[in-house]
């Protein structure tokens, strides 16, 4: 009767380990994807990037894996953005 409980408590722990760390996986993407840093830096012959984008570009390679991702494999990684207000939108 021991045996069966372990495997349950096995199986319960893996899970949640499991779903834990997706989740961490997740919300760190979501944050690394929230720089916008790497847009206002100056590119050309001769320029390297700044300690963060380098940085960040290690952390996005790490976390997303090194493989090419899917169409829509970022979706629910990707943090979320402003609406614009219906005053502005009816001004269109």
């Amino acid at each position: 009767s021991s045996i069966p409980a372990h495997l349950a408590g096995s199986i319960v722990a893996g899970l949640i380990l499991w779903l834990v760390t997706i989740h961490t996986l997740r919300y760190s993407l979501k944050l690394l994807f929230m720089y916008k840093g790497w847009i206002y830096e100056s590119r050309g012959r001769g320029q390297k990037p700044t300690l963060a984008t380098r940085a960040w570009v290690l952390g996005v390679k790490l976390l997303s894996g090194w493989q090419k991702p899917m169409l829509y494999s970022f979706q629910g990684s990707l943090p979320r953005l402003p609406l614009p207000s219906v005053r502005d939108t009816m001004k269109r």
